[in-house]
């Protein structure tokens, strides 16, 4: 079995596409064991089926991020996914922004309040009808699909 320990919904960001959910709506942040075992993922050793969705913070209003949230829950969902999206967050080089709208870690938590899983999809390219989803360095989108120079030499 390979197992990942989390400790923190903010791990998220390390690890990409894993789960973390603290222990309880009390704020107490329990350690989680999320693996595989041949075809079956693994929640502290026991086979868990991941239920998602998706849902873009940066396009839901925060106002109506719980109510979405519960919404989702009450479709059976037990997991939520979402891009960060970086062009938001980096609209200048070396300028970030996370309040507001963009705060991930406020949104990461409401998921976990409302016993939502979280996957986080950090980019740097988002393909959802998103224009430029890569940091704004002056990267388009469509050259992030062209081959990489030094890995096509020989």
């Amino acid at each position: 079995m390979r197992a990942v320990i989390l400790t923190s919904p903010l791990l998220l960001f390390l690890f990409g596409p894993v789960c973390a959910q603290p222990s309880a709506v009390s704020g107490n942040h329990a350690t989680h064991t999320f693996g595989w075992r041949e075809e079956n993922f693994l929640l502290d050793g026991k086979s868990f089926q991941i239920i998602a969705g998706d849902m873009h913070y940066a396009r839901v209003p925060r106002q109506y991020w719980r109510d979405r949230m519960k919404k989702m829950k009450a479709m059976g969902l037990n997991t939520l996914t979402t891009y960060i999206f970086w062009n938001l967050h980096e609209p200048k080089p070396g300028e970030f922004d996370f309040s507001g709208n963009l705060d991930v870690a406020a949104y990461v938590r409401m998921a976990h309040q409302e016993g939502l899983w979280v996957i986080v999809r950090p980019g740097p390219y988002v393909c959802t009808e998103w224009e430029f989803g890569a940091p704004q360095t002056g990267t388009r989108a469509s050259s992030l699909r062209e081959p990489c120079p030094t890995c096509s030499q020989s």
